[in-house]
């Protein structure tokens, strides 16, 4: 009987190390992104927003839905082995068991749209009381209750010409008027709201980032200071954009490769005073 309880232990022994190594195995061929983010980069169409907002206004059980019926009811469930996918994604690790899979919306051009989240983490963030993307309003919304699967893509060959330095470093080598440095820090103070903003009226509204500067720009953070340059572009976000000077972008940057830098930065440039600056709240982008 003994003999037969240790071949019995031994087979789930060999079964949970077979079903460990499969959750390993499992390969990620894509990245979770904002519903917001999905609709601006062109990957869900109105039709799509208004379907996921139908199911999303039947699922809370909110008191009236505006897009009654336009939910397009998925045709195929989502299999286990893409389950754990999302999962590992999410994730971003082989550690997931609890991670669930609360919601499927369903599947729109690629792009897998669930509510998940890990269950040891009650807390939802970022609470919007109203959410308007292409029209289609989605009210009492925490944008973690939708979260789109997107399919990675091929990047093709981006040539970076430049590098970033620190605001006092392009203003030493000349790239940077102080007129320059006014105009940004009056964008800076008003950006964090201070009280006062002794540079107020200095600020000079930029033109808008051609999309080939911008491409370059955020492969160039993959490059210098993600360093992870296989990297999507779409998880790097350019997420203020204070102008072009002279051909310098000026910027603050982050992505999820990499945390962000609290690196305490020079006050004062030039004459010109930057309350707490931070090395990741700007940073100049110079063409060599």
């Amino acid at each position: 009987m003994r003999k037969f309880v240790s071949i019995l232990i031994a087979i789930a022994s060999v079964i949970g190390i077979a079903i460990s190594f499969a959750g390993c195995n499992v390969e990620v061929t894509g990245g979770f992104y904002t519903l917001k983010t999905a609709y601006d980069n062109g990957w869900l169409d109105v039709d799509d927003v208004r379907s996921i907002a139908c199911c999303y206004y039947d699922n809370y059980s909110l008191e009236t839905n505006p897009y009654s019926g336009a939910y397009k009811e998925p045709t195929e469930k989502l299999s286990r082995t893409k389950q754990k996918e999302l999962k590992k994604a999410y994730s971003n690790s082989t550690k997931y068991n609890n991670i669930k899979i609360h919601r499927y919306y369903g599947t729109y051009n690629g792009n897998i749209v669930v509510y998940i989240r890990d269950d040891d983490f009650k807390c939802d963030i970022a609470y919007q009381p109203e959410l308007n993307i292409g029209g289609i309003t989605f009210i009492n919304f925490f944008p973690g209750y939708v979260n789109i699967y997107h399919p990675y893509e091929e990047k093709p060959p981006i040539d970076v010409r430049g590098s970033f330095y620190g605001l006092k470093q392009a203003y030493d080598n000349g790239w940077l008027s102080t007129d320059d440095l006014k105009s940004i820090a009056c964008h800076y103070y008003d950006i964090y709201e201070y009280p006062e903003n002794p540079y107020s009226g200095a600020y000079e509204e930029p033109t808008n980032l051609s999309k080939e500067l911008e491409i370059e720009v955020k492969q160039a953070y993959l490059e210098q200071i993600a360093d992870y340059p296989e990297g999507m572009l779409y998880d790097v976000d350019i997420f203020r954009y204070y102008g072009i000077y002279n051909g310098n972008v000026v910027a603050a940057i982050s992505s999820r490769y990499k945390a962000l830098d609290f690196t305490q930065e020079e006050n004062e440039i030039g004459g010109i005073t930057f309350d707490n600056l931070r090395r990741y709240d700007i940073r100049v982008y110079h063409i060599n």
